[in-house]
C-alpha cells in the first residue's frame, strides 16, 4: 500500500494496537517493469501474519494464493518470490484499499483511522487495468467509498459487479467486482477454497 512498511508496531511484532500506527505494502505483481496489469485485486490492510512476513496474503491459511493458482490453472507456487511471478504472468496487480491504519489483530472489524491509497491514481497511470477485484466485504465497502459509488452502485453482496465509468479517461469503462473473501474464515456461501474458484476464475475472464 504505502511506500514502506514503517510502523509494524512499537514492540515490532507486527500486531499493532490502538494508538500505533500501521502502514501496508506498494502494489506487487504485474507493476513496473514495463508490465501492463490487465487485473487489480484490492484487499483491505494486511494480516498480522503478513506484516510480519512483509508479504501479502502471508497468513498460510489464506486461500488468495490457491484460488489465484487454481483461476489461473496453474500449480500453487511455494515460494513468494514464485507467487508474485504468478501475478505477472496474469497481468494480476495487488493492493490494499488502505495506506495506514490502526488495528489491533488482523479482524477488518478493528480497523480505525484508516487512510485510503491513491486508488483512481493508480488507475490513471496504467489504462490497461480492465478490472478490479474487492477480496471480500470490508474491501468491497471501502472501495465504493473511495471512488464515491453511488448507493445502487454498491457492491452489496458476493458476485456483484459492474460497468464503472472512468471519471478522469473519457469512455474508459473498469468492471468493478465482489469476489468471495480468502480469508480462512468461513461464510454461510464460501467455506473452503474450492468454494471460492468459480468466481474468481470468471473475474479473470474480464477483458476490456
Amino acid at each position: 500500500m504505502s511506500s514502506s512498511l514503517n510502523s509494524m508496531s512499537e514492540k515490532g511484532d507486527g500486531a499493532g494496537s490502538v494508538g500505533t500506527l500501521l502502514s501496508g505494502f506498494p502494489p506487487a505483481g504485474a507493476v513496473g517493469g514495463g508490465i501492463r496489469p490487465r487485473f487489480l485485486v484490492l484487499g483491505s490492510f494486511p494480516s498480522v501474519h503478513s506484516l510480519e512476513k512483509r508479504e501479502y496474503y502471508g497468513n498460510p491459511r489464506n486461500h488468495f494464493w490457491a484460488v489465484v493458482a487454481a483461476s489461473l490453472g496453474l500449480p500453487e507456487p511455494r515460494e513468494y518470490s514464485q507467487k508474485i511471478e504468478m501475478l505477472k504472468k496474469g497481468r494480476i496487480a495487488v493492493w490494499d484499499v488502505f495506506a495506514s491504519c490502526e488495528r489491533k489483530g488482523s479482524l477488518d472489524k478493528d480497523i480505525i483511522h484508516a487512510i485510503p491509497n491513491p486508488i483512481a491514481a493508480f488507475l490513471s497511470q496504467n489504462p490497461s487495468i480492465a478490472a478490479i477485484g474487492a477480496n471480500g466485504g470490508a474491501a468491497s465497502a471501502a472501495l465504493a467509498a473511495e471512488l464515491g459509488l453511488r448507493a445502487k452502485q454498491r457492491l452489496a453482496r458476493t458476485g456483484d459487479r459492474f460497468l464503472w465509468s472512468f471519471p478522469l479517461a473519457d469512455e474508459r469503462r473498469v468492471t468493478l467486482f465482489r469476489l468471495p473473501s480468502t480469508s480462512p474464515v468461513p461464510s454461510a456461501d464460501y467455506r473452503t477454497a474450492a468454494d471460492k474458484i468459480a468466481l474468481w476464475k470468471e473475474f479473470f475472464t474480464i477483458r476490456m
